[in-house]
């Protein structure tokens, strides 16, 4: 009896070593696109310790309640219940929580963003490599990891619109040569969205049929592509009989609205204000503007060299079909931007974030790459050129916020252990360029770091698959509505007394002490630069 045909991890890298072996012009440029890659994705971040994305404090605090559970000195098992199948957002803090095991949570938590932005560029290579063209062109994805939709901390969304076209991607692959290796694949990715963005599921099923369809006339075959989407079809049907009322979101009125087209560009890149502001519309129009000539020329080579001209009627379906179907998918996000509401029940910035959609499906609409390393080479290197820029701009961004996190690093070490913190920020925006508040939940790191309780989480709209517990003694009085935004609510009577420790952003020189004069038992801990630390003598537990 034959040795059973698995696929081994051992064969496996031996295949790939003797392919790389073999093509050795292949392998440089593999090469050189996962340097590029690493560079553009990853170099920002080491600019600074805590990165101004307004939700990641907010993350972090998610992933180091997953990752320290059941540490009694963390308070988080008297605080919280977990939900997974009803708000099952866990991929970005799956990641997280692993990586916290080895590095601290700072590290944690941007390794869990990282593992999301690498998505869109391999998802993207995966989906053109399905039309049949060129992987390499997935480093176009490199130019829309620093965007708006990033700078809210938006990284789960940006995970899950890589995984879309993954899926897309196996799924003209399925169509195309039908096989189980590739239908589990298909099923796996779809299941890996449902734990990534469960939102982004639904559009992804579409987009699936419609691919088929359109791929119809090419392949003749609808059917290989249904058996995969019954797993991902079977969780949704799950969460919806599971979830809470808090997460049935309701769309409301829905209206065309053209008078968005003009500020797509704007909710790409649109992350800075004044002239840093300037400069990152410059870069993006830079890299908006190489990719239409990268274009230009490939659909110019592609006639000039005769790669139009195909023999069988299969092939020149298939052309048609892959041509038209990133045209198709991206006017439909266009779509869901011009119609969607700003906001869905606690759900901010809904329909800007669809205009990264847009221009993302509609890179795929680039013909495939001339075959002659004499043209890819310079193609490769625009991108490098117009990709670059952009990363280096964030790293010199990213490092002016750098004092910011020295700050909260001092606030912190005068903290005691588990505090019950209660923050107040007067003043959001912080000492950066950026046009979004990066320091409005920026707190969140001293739960994620300490443990303890804070006086606002995003935690309490019901969206996390963490929850609240009821009746805990660790469970802080519930905040009111817009509490992060509007922090003239605070009263120390009404709001205070249950909190140990406070931590108040300020605008410079404004002393914030008189906020608590009416409780004498509370202390000035320490004051850096725009944040001020109070402690209460005595706990009160």
């Amino acid at each position: 009896m034959g040795k059973p045909d698995v696929f081994l991890p051992s064969r496996w890298i031996r295949q790939c070593a003797a392919w790389l072996r073999d093509h050795p012009t292949d392998s440089a440029a593999i090469v050189a696109a996962l340097t590029l890659s690493l560079l553009v994705i990853v170099g920002p971040f080491f600019a600074t310790d805590r990165p101004p994305l307004v939700d990641l404090p907010t993350h972090a605090a998610q992933i180091s309640i997953f990752r320290h559970y059941f540490d009694p000195a963390f308070h988080f098992r008297e605080q919280f219940t977990l939900h997974p199948l009803q708000v099952p957002y866990l991929s970005m803090f799956a990641v997280g929580s692993i990586a916290a095991l080895v590095f601290p949570i700072t590290g944690a938590a941007k390794i869990s963003v990282l593992s999301m932005l690498c998505l869109l560029p391999v998802g993207l290579a995966v989906f053109f490599l399905g039309m049949k063209k060129s992987p390499y062109w997935g480093l176009l994805g490199l130019g829309l990891i620093w965007t708006e939709v990033l700078s809210w901390g938006f990284a789960s969304y940006l995970g899950a619109l890589g995984l879309s076209a993954m899926a897309i991607g196996i799924a003209l692959m399925v169509l195309d040569s039908p096989s189980r290796k590739k239908q589990i694949a298909l099923a796996l990715v779809l299941l890996v969205i449902f734990f990534t963005h469960i939102y982004r599921l639904p559009f992804t099923l579409l987009c699936i049929g419609l691919t088929a369809g359109v791929l119809y006339p090419a392949c003749g075959r609808l059917r290989p592509v249904l058996l995969p989407m019954l797993p991902a079809l079977l969780a949704l049907s799950c969460w919806l009989g599971v979830r809470t009322v808090d997460t049935a979101l309701s769309l409301g009125e829905l209206r065309l609205e053209i008078g968005r087209l003009p500020t797509l560009g704007r909710h790409v890149f649109g992350s800075y204000l004044h002239a840093a502001g300037a400069r990152e519309t410059q870069l993006g129009g830079w890299l908006l503007t190489a990719a239409a000539g990268l274009g230009l020329l490939a659909t110019a080579l592609f006639f000039v060299q005769g790669r139009h001209r195909t023999e069988t009627r299969r092939k020149r379906y298939w052309g048609a079909g892959v041509t038209a179907l990133p045209a198709l998918i991206a006017v439909a996000y266009l779509f869901t931007f011009l119609v969607l509401p700003l906001n869905i029940g606690q759900w901010y910035f809904v329909y800007p974030r669809e205009a990264v959609s847009v221009v993302f499906f509609a890179l795929g609409m680039m013909p495939d790459l001339p075959r002659a390393w004499s043209w890819r080479v310079p193609m490769f290197a625009v991108v490098a050129a117009t990709t670059l820029p952009m990363s280096s701009f964030v790293f010199d961004r990213w490092s002016e916020f750098q004092s910011e996190s020295e700050q909260l690093d001092q606030a912190i070490s005068r903290m005691r252990p588990a505090p019950k913190l209660s923050y107040l920020i007067f003043e959001p925006q912080g000492d950066t360029s950026q046009a979004h508040p990066p320091v409005l939940h920026f707190p969140a790191w001293v739960q994620a770091e300490l443990g303890g309780a804070q006086s606002f989480s995003v935690l309490q709209f019901g969206h996390s698959p963490i929850r609240y517990r009821k009746d805990s003694t660790w469970t802080p009085p519930l905040a009111p509505a817009r509490w992060e935004w509007t922090p003239q609510q605070f009263d120390i009577g009404e709001h205070g007394t249950w909190f140990d420790t406070f931590l108040v952003r300020m605008h410079s020189n404004v002393d914030p002490s008189s906020l608590f004069h009416a409780d004498p038992s509370i202390r000035l801990s320490g004051h850096f630069g725009r944040w001020w630390l109070f402690s209460r003598d005595r706990t009160n537990n």
